[in-house]
Parts: structure tokens; C-alpha cells; sequence
């Protein structure tokens, strides 16, 4: 069978919160069809694949061409703290941008089935009031722990497209809570 004919068979998500598994099963049982579908179809630019010096920022490249140990002291200049515990700073340049979007857009229009994330955890008693609002640019990043609480506003005008990277635990996992720590014996 092809990944492309289980199209009307994934699950659809609707899980407003603890979603991290529904349709796990599903997903589970045909994750080698998949996984030899996407090696088939392959990418359009290997450079959104294969992430290459040139697709990174200018600033971020001279801060790594720097000294890649030290990156944090230099970007210094460049990263920006736009609400308490949230950084924001250029990360790629907006021609690498468009080749992501046109590589995000070849394999929606593949026909293979694609999951979304699940780990959706806000709830009415985690609100807050503090009503910070930050502005994206086009290449630029925002980085945070994972635990504030935020929501994405009602567009008004234009467009909104976001690239979320996450850091993976065990297995690949995206971990909502803190995993228990393993005893050594």
C-alpha cells in the first residue's frame, strides 16, 4: 500500500489539550511506509536538508565563524531579550526562508499524510495578564524554554507562517513535562 492512499485514513487531531497521542497507534503502525515515502520523494533544494553556512543569517554566520563555542558572548550584540525569558535574533536569511516555504509546500502537495504536533498544554487557569506582544520578522527567531504561555493573535492583514523547532527528548520525542531522571546503579 502507499503512504499517499492512507491520506483518508489519518486521524484527524482535535485535541484541544493532552493530544500528545491520539492517533499514536495509527501513526505507529505505518511510520516505515511513511518514512520510505518521504526518502522517495526527496527534497527540491538539498539545502533545506542539508543546512549550509550560506542559508544562515549574516550575523549569525560571523557569530559562528567567530568562534562556534562561544556563541552566546557573540551574539551579544545581536540577540535581544523582547519579553522577560523570550530572545529574539536573526537566524536565517529570507532566501532560505523561501526555499523552506516552497519545500513545506512540495511535500503538503505530495499526498502523504503529514502529523501535526499535539503537545498543546494551556489551560484558562495558566493565564496570564501580562499581555506582551512581540513582532516576528521573516528569518529572525524567538527562543524560550517551551513553558511560557503564549497564544498566536487573529491576523489582521497578510500572512503568518512560523517554523517551530523543538527540542526533542528521548526517542524524539517532544516532552510537555519534565521526564523522570534515571537512577544509575
Amino acid at each position: 500500500m502507499s503512504a499517499r492512499n492512507l491520506q483518508k485514513e489519518a486521524p484527524h487531531a482535535t485535541a484541544k489539550r493532552n493530544g500528545e497521542s491520539e492517533g499514536a497507534k495509527w501513526w505507529d503502525q505505518h511510520a516505515a511506509l511513511f518514512s520510505a515515502a518521504w526518502k522517495e520523494l526527496g527534497s527540491l533544494d538539498p539545502s533545506v536538508t542539508q543546512l549550509q553556512p550560506s542559508c544562515l543569517h549574516p550575523q549569525m554566520a560571523a557569530a559562528l565563524k567567530k568562534d562556534p563555542h562561544n556563541l552566546a558572548e557573540n551574539m551579544r550584540g545581536t540577540l535581544t531579550e523582547v519579553i522577560p525569558g523570550v530572545y529574539s535574533f536573526p537566524l536565517f536569511t529570507e532566501e532560505f526562508c523561501a526555499h523552506i516555504l516552497a519545500e513545506m509546500d512540495h511535500r503538503e502537495s505530495s499526498g502523504i499524510p503529514i502529523r501535526r504536533p499535539n503537545g498543546v498544554r494551556y489551560t484558562a487557569s495558566e493565564h496570564q495578564t501580562e499581555g506582551y506582544e512581540v513582532r516576528h520578522r521573516m528569518g529572525w527567531a524567538l527562543l524560550h524554554h517551551g513553558g511560557h504561555v503564549h497564544e498566536a493573535l487573529p491576523i489582521t492583514e497578510g500572512e503568518r507562517i512560523n517554523l517551530i523547532l523543538w527540542g526533542l527528548g528521548e526517542g524524539g520525542v517532544v516532552r510537555i513535562r519534565p521526564r523522570a531522571q534515571k537512577v544509575l546503579v
